[in-house]
């Protein structure tokens, strides 16, 4: 009977851990197989584009500042000069489209 306490006890927590050794065991296999698969993916996308890279036309500003209203607080920026450059489309690297502008009306530059 004192056996009996004792081993099924231990024979569940045999199995249990068994059970979760399995089981991230088959999620491991299964989340590099999608890893793998995405990486593939990704180099047939970049091998069938063509090998030129689409690039947009953006621009910055080079020379701001800002505008104050008849309180002194900041009621926005002007832009004196900007700058142009290219990105490629679809790039991560942010497009602006900056423009030359003065100051809103009733505001001074600062």
């Amino acid at each position: 009977m004192m056996k009996k306490k004792i081993l099924v006890p231990i024979l569940g927590a045999v199995v249990l851990g068994l059970s979760a050794y399995v089981g991230y065991r088959t999620y491991g296999a299964y989340s590099e197989k999608e890893l793998e698969s995405d990486l593939l993916l990704a180099n047939v996308e970049a091998l069938a584009t063509d090998d030129e890279v689409q690039m947009q036309d953006c621009t910055r500003a080079k020379f701001s500042g800002n505008c104050v209203d008849k309180k002194g607080m900041w009621a926005g920026r002007y832009v004196l000069e900007v700058e142009h450059y290219q990105v490629p489309v679809g790039s991560v690297e942010r497009c602006e489209k900056e423009s030359v502008h003065g100051c809103p009306p009733g505001t001074t530059a600062q």
